[in-house]
């Protein structure tokens, strides 16, 4: 490999910059590009959840499968696979506590503890942590943890409420501002040498005696790729528009819902029968 910022010794364990900080930003873009669905409303509740149960069965698979690639990113079952598996879980046991903590204080749901929160949390936990998961320890781990589900939360209410974006899964903030928070805490946590292909001496952390060498070479990865996300993903709009694609579905078709108008099926049951002469 000879990429320009993996020869300037970038570091990313297992993915938080290529995917989840390039995702959440195109995300972003196609959004903006979109408009808000009908019926956004971004100074009310964001909108209710289809089904509750599903969400917690694909959070619990999930999981399960973020211990395969964060481990399996060491390329071998040893010492620090083992260590991927732990960080990763216990960035997400806090991140889960803190978005817990944050809807609660922020009175989300009536004062009650939610379920949609620790969610939430967990999956900001788990992309947290991923790009330092074989580099940090654990107690480093916890730290990232919280402070990327504090973080994440903060961000959707910016992006919904003062931006005006509707991100409908809040991609932009569970998955990008959480990746954000692990990447520059691999330059604050780091406690051992990495390899890298700038020859690192040490590439250790801030706090462990390595300097901020580090810790700026990863901000610089993370305004790289967001800026090339940022720009790809314009260009790809921008061509669709220009060859006639339309982006958004009619109004119509929105209203009815697009499982209804395309496959004659609905995933709320019978209630959008009554709409079938329409389609």
């Amino acid at each position: 490999m000879d990429g320009w910022l993996y020869t300037m010794g970038a570091q990313d364990f297992a993915g938080g910059i290529v995917i989840h900080i390039t995702s959440a930003v195109s995300g972003l873009v196609v959004c903006r590009a979109l408009g808000p669905r009908r019926g956004f409303d971004p100074l009310g509740e964001a909108f209710p959840h289809s089904n509750l149960v599903l969400s917690a069965i694909g959070l619990g698979m999930l999981w399960v499968g973020w211990f395969g690639f964060n481990a399996g990113s060491s390329f071998a079952a040893g010492a620090q696979a083992s260590e991927a598996i732990m960080n990763t879980h216990a960035s997400a046991c806090c991140s889960a506590l803190a978005w817990l903590y944050m809807s609660q204080r922020n009175n989300e749901r009536g004062n009650k503890p939610s379920f949609i929160a620790v969610m939430n949390g967990s999956i900001a936990g788990l992309a947290a942590i991923t790009p330092a998961a074989g580099y940090v320890g654990i107690g480093s781990s916890m730290i990232i943890g919280v402070v990327g589900g504090l973080l994440s939360h903060w961000s959707c209410h910016v992006i919904r409420e003062r931006l005006r974006i509707d991100d409908a899964l809040e991609v932009s903030s569970v998955h990008g501002i959480s990746s954000i928070v692990g990447t520059l805490s691999v330059g604050l946590f780091a406690y051992r040498g990495i390899k890298s292909g700038a020859g690192l001496t040490d590439g250790r952390g801030l706090f462990f005696g390595g300097g901020f060498e580090l810790f700026f070479i990863q901000l610089m990865a993370i305004l790289v790729s967001a800026a090339w996300s940022v720009g790809v993903t314009w260009i790809i709009i921008e061509g669709l528009q220009r060859a006639g694609l339309q982006l958004r579905p009619p109004e119509g078709h929105e209203e009815h819902g697009i499982d209804f108008v395309s496959h004659g099926e609905s995933i709320r049951g019978y209630g959008a029968v009554e709409h079938e002469a329409d389609f």
